[in-house]
């Protein structure tokens, strides 16, 4: 199975050349190839790049990056060729979907999330040769479901059986179908999932620290965000200079992109504040993205996917990465960790959490690793 079979490849996407990215030849920095996927269906790009090893001579690098750029290309012919073989219609239920998405009530990033649901769910309908949106029904979900939940954690599974249940009961109210099929479904996920989405280890958050201060010092900042204020990837992307006050020493996050839906306040931590200052991330306008493209401040944001994909290139180089479980969104794990640890009060990691009550707070401090009754450490018997 190659790269792109293996991620969603459908007779809708198009490659744009891979390009190799050698800083002019500068034999220093850390070459890659650089290419992106566009998917005519759901209107979305992602950028795919591909390493080359720094252990290699000059005359070596290119010599690889030529065999992988002929390689990207083959992949993805071959991929398309075997797409077309498969029934056309299944296409015409996933544009069907899409568009009742889009008409739905829902924020752009739900919409998006929504429509990845409907990619899954679509992927398989092909493999087993469905054609019509009426052959799709509860046994059929169920047998979706037993193989999606092997290869993804129990809360994306959950996510995306409510996520095709709300899809398909628009598709059910427009009498496109004539019932809905994942009403009723029960998911039969293992509910213990702290496996997934773990914090870093001091080794893990050393050595990714280390790197990225070296070669990427801009998502190096953008995981100190993630770190020290604990904010989501999706709303630091969002962030504009004029969002952070150093003199009251506060972050503010919009309602439209919280996740509480309101405006949040977050204090600004020394290290932050600190990190804020001795790198002059406030000296543009107020108007401008504070990580905008290519993570410099900028009136054009950045993609929502652009610092996941280069961090997880960074974790694949440092063969720490695991496939679905480690994620740019454990830089918050790890920083509520050390929070406890230093000794900063539940009440206020609960404030800066954003968490409705301070049970939340607990649950979810023991879900990433805390024991939080310290005082039995010191017991012996």
């Amino acid at each position: 199975m190659n790269t792109f079979t293996k991620n969603k490849t459908t007779l809708f996407l198009s490659i744009t050349k891979p390009i190799l990215k050698d800083y002019a030849g500068d034999h220093s920095k850390r070459w890659y190839i650089e290419y992106y996927i566009k998917d005519s269906v759901l209107n979305t790009k992602s950028r795919k790049i591909q390493w080359i090893s720094s252990k290699l001579n000059h005359k070596q690098r290119y010599k690889v990056a030529e065999k992988k750029i002929v390689k990207i290309i083959e992949q993805f012919n071959k991929a398309q060729k075997q797409a077309q073989q498969l029934p056309i219609v299944t296409a015409q239920i996933q544009t069907t979907l899409v568009q009742l998405i889009q008409g739905m009530r829902l924020r752009d990033k739900s919409k998006s999330t929504y429509k990845t649901s409907v990619y899954h769910l679509c992927k398989f309908l092909k493999q087993v040769r469905i054609n019509q949106m009426n052959e799709i029904n509860q046994d059929l979900v169920n047998t979706f479901f037993e193989s999606f939940a092997t290869a993804y954690n129990p809360n994306t599974v959950k996510n995306t059986l409510n996520h095709l249940k709300a899809t398909f009961s628009e598709a059910n109210r427009k009498k496109i179908i004539a019932s809905n099929p994942f009403t009723g479904i029960r998911l039969n996920i293992n509910k213990a999932d702290g496996d997934f989405n773990p914090p870093f280890n001091d080794y893990e958050k050393q050595a990714i620290e280390n790197y990225l201060k070296k070669h990427n010092y801009r998502l190096y900042l953008f995981t100190r965000f993630i770190f020290y204020a604990f904010l989501r990837p999706k709303e630091l992307i969002h962030l504009k200079v004029g969002d952070i006050d150093l003199r009251l020493r506060t972050i503010k996050v919009k309602g439209e992109v919280s996740k509480t839906n309101t405006l949040d306040v977050i204090p600004i931590l020394k290290p932050l504040y600190d990190l804020i200052e001795e790198n002059k991330l406030l000296n543009y306008p107020a108007s401008f993205y504070l990580f905008g493209k290519n993570l410099t401040p900028s009136t054009d944001k950045l993609s929502a996917n652009y610092a996941t994909t280069e961090h997880k290139q960074v974790l694949k180089e440092l063969e720490i990465y695991k496939e679905r479980i480690t994620t740019l969104y454990a830089w918050k794990h790890t920083g509520n960790i050390h929070a406890y640890l230093a000794g900063m009060d539940i009440k206020m990691i609960q404030r800066i959490n954003r968490h409705k009550s301070l049970a939340t707070t607990e649950i979810y401090l023991k879900k990433i690793g805390l024991f939080l009754d310290r005082a039995i450490f010191d017991f012996c018997y």
